[in-house]
């Protein structure tokens, strides 16, 4: 299973930030993975269908390169008022993938 760890927790939008690369993205989906796990500041884990993902990161905000190349997609979820994944008024309930 692949898993993603934040240490970044943004305050002011009150959510923590991951990245996932194209290549790790890319890994993915030739793999047998059917989650992703992503583990907020050793406060809880949730495993996050990988299909939720890649529905995700074609709305994601990105980081480029100096070539323009995707660097990564930025990936954000909050904890609360419920654990969501989030970009701007698009959410996916994430609530039934806690695991810890």
């Amino acid at each position: 299973m692949t898993k993603r760890y934040s240490s970044k927790y943004h305050e002011a939008n009150k959510c923590y930030w991951f990245g996932i690369s194209p290549g790790s993205l890319e890994n993915i989906k030739s793999s047998k993975d059917q989650y992703i796990e992503f583990e907020m500041k050793h406060e809880c884990i949730i495993e996050v269908p990988v299909e939720i993902i890649l529905e995700y990161t074609k709305i994601a905000n990105t980081r480029k390169d100096k070539s323009g190349n995707i660097k990564h997609y930025q990936i954000y979820i909050r904890k609360e008022p419920r654990i969501q994944l989030f970009k701007n008024d698009k959410t996916w309930e994430l609530e039934k993938y806690l695991i810890g």
